[in-house]
């Protein structure tokens, strides 16, 4: 059994249970309080009918439906719509992924650095009910400067090649193009002309070369982590850029440290209203991610370690949250991290300011950054609003209402009405009263196929026992090397497919092996590995362009060739794959 199959064993289950379509109603909920996050308040004893996907009436008197509807008692209960988040790297792990935001009653995600590729594979595998997943908007690939930060991401260095990319990520069906910090000025404003002439938002950081008050008057559709705000509300801000647009030299700005004490020194509240001021009357949205900020801020804290959400994290990300293994924190000093604490309680006491102010929100969490949990995250990002300074309503709003707003989706999420989908979440308190209500999750509606308290409970603890389980590369680089590659392969797919499951079989962890087995000069035994991961991930680029890279090791040009070109198919921005091909074909 693939591990994506493993893992939704149950959520299979539970589709597989659904009433029979063609009922008056599918699912009843009875006597239900509407949380109406519009109005702010609470429609009690209400009854929701549910056809298909879509709510199809909502009474104050009860409903009859047939036989073989699903009825659920509501009765002490509150109804809020399912929650979104909106700063998610959900595709990289999807399929664990995908089970704790449905226990979590997060229904729908932004993807902040997309491949349209496997972005499709999944919301085809969504919407034919496959597995249980969110509703996905997706950008492409991170658009960054010459020089990208993050590996895959797509270098612009000049206004011609930022184009280039919209275009064709506009082509390829990204939902809105990312912007990230080291983009130069030219590119960043030729990337906003394109995808206006095109009419595709663009979203992202504010570039260091760019002030946030630019970022706005260029319609940049959404600004993330707070980053440019307190540089655009600083009394030295000109002086600020300059050094930023290396039109001057300022080494006390180099250390971070000293960076963050120069933001908080000299931040001015007369600017910072007039650019709230500006960013309400703007088309430009705020998304804190307050909870990845303060994570990053904590680092050091290694009471981090004993939450018991780590249970429900892969090994592969948990060990990247380690600073010292994470190439942004492993020279970062206490002093700077007394720093970042600062900055993070500084800008707490500006969230409610800026919602006063009617600066317009939404809540992401950015997992699986360090100590971001998937789905569990957002209920803490609400939190963390309410804690600078929002209502639970207004917090509410920015997962809900907000987002449908902000992507044009209004007509089908947002808020609880007739004809949108019922994609839903029944809880056991009152979250306008407190906001970690927001956790009392009794059951879950995903377009109308009901999770109850059990199934989510069952679909958590799968998590978790597939996570115990030991990585196949355990056993198979010993029994390579003792009994040689074939009847490795001959245990491995005896395992995987005829007994009990000790074993998990990660798409990361068998390319890991393969790569370990390239470094022991076992190049053939290699070969054979990377074929099993494409075999078994066929959507995925990076296990092609690793099964390509041992062809190559090897001299098989021309399988080589085929595969890195099979990889860029599957992601036309690996930069290494179209840089193999123009070394093997030498054009």
């Amino acid at each position: 059994m693939t591990r994506q199959r493993l893992i939704f064993f149950q959520i299979l289950l539970i589709l597989s249970a659904c009433v029979e379509p063609g009922n008056d109603y599918d699912v009843i909920i009875h006597d239900v309080n509407i949380i109406d996050l519009e109005k702010e308040i609470v429609l009690e004893h209400r009854y929701v009918g549910i056809t298909g996907e879509r709510i199809t009436i909502i009474s104050s008197t009860a409903l009859k439906g047939s036989g073989s509807a699903v009825v659920i008692d509501g009765s002490d209960k509150y109804l809020i719509p399912g929650l979104w988040d909106m700063h998610t790297h959900y595709y990289w792990n999807a399929e664990t992924s995908n089970p704790l935001l449905i226990a979590n009653g997060v229904l729908g995600v932004r993807e902040m650095f997309g491949d349209p590729v496997a972005i499709n594979y999944l919301r085809d595998d969504t919407e034919s009910e496959l597995i249980a997943g969110p509703e996905i908007v997706s950008s492409g690939r991170i658009v960054d400067g010459a020089k990208p930060f993050w590996p895959n991401s797509v270098a612009a260095p000049d206004a011609k090649t930022a184009r280039e990319i919209v275009q064709r990520q506009h082509a390829n069906g990204a939902d809105f193009i990312k912007v990230y910090s080291w983009l130069s000025r030219e590119a960043y404003f030729a990337i906003a002309d394109e995808c206006e002439q095109l009419d595709i938002p663009f979203a992202g950081h504010v570039p260091y070369d760019v002030t946030f008050w630019e970022a706005i008057e260029s319609n940049q559709a959404s600004a993330e982590h707070l980053l440019g705000l307190l540089e655009s509300s600083s009394a030295e801000e000109e002086h600020y850029m300059k050094v930023a647009q290396k039109k001057e030299v300022d080494s006390t700005l180099i250390s971070e440290t000293n960076f963050i004490l120069y933001l908080l020194n000299t931040f001015d509240a007369g600017k910072f209203d007039s650019l709230c001021a500006k960013l309400a009357n703007s088309n430009t949205w705020l998304c804190p991610t307050m909870v990845v900020n303060r994570a990053m801020a904590n680092l050091l804290d290694s009471t981090l370690g004993n939450d018991p959400r780590m249970a429900y994290m892969p090994g592969s990300i948990t060990h990247g949250w380690d600073p010292k293994n994470d190439s942004r924190f492993k020279d970062t000093d206490e002093a700077e991290y007394a720093a970042r604490r600062q900055l993070y309680e500084f800008q707490l006491t500006l969230l409610g300011k800026m919602q006063q102010a009617g600066v317009r929100f939404l809540a992401g969490t950015d997992f699986p950054n360090p100590y971001c949990y998937p789905g569990f995250s957002l209920h803490d990002e609400l939190a963390i609003m309410v804690e600078g300074g929002f209502t639970p309503a207004q917090a509410l709003q920015t997962a809900t209402i907000n987002p449908s707003i902000y992507l044009n989706k209004h007509d089908d999420y947002g808020n609880i009405a007739e004809g949108k989908f019922a994609s839903l979440v029944i809880l056991d308190r009152n979250p306008l009263e407190d906001i970690t209500n927001t956790q009392s999750i009794r059951s879950v509606l995903s377009k109308g196929v009901y999770f109850d308290r059990e199934d989510l409970d069952d679909i958590l603890e799968n998590v978790k026992s597939y996570l115990k389980l030991t990585p196949i590369s355990e056993l198979m680089l010993p029994l390579i090397k003792e009994k040689g590659i074939e009847e490795a392969l001959k245990q491995f797919y005896y395992i995987r497919d005829y007994t009990i499951k000790k074993y998990s079989f990660d798409e990361w962890d068998i390319n890991v092996l393969g790569y370990e087995l390239m470094k022991q000069n076992l190049l053939n035994e290699a070969v054979e590995i990377l074929k099993i991961n494409a075999e078994m991930f066929p959507t995925s680029s990076n296990v092609y362009d690793s099964l390509a890279e041992s062809y190559w090791r090897v001299g098989k040009m021309d399988l080589a060739l085929k595969y890195y070109q099979k990889s860029l198919e599957l992601n036309s921005n690996n930069t290494n794959a179209a840089m193999m091909i123009e070394k093997i074909t030498g054009k």
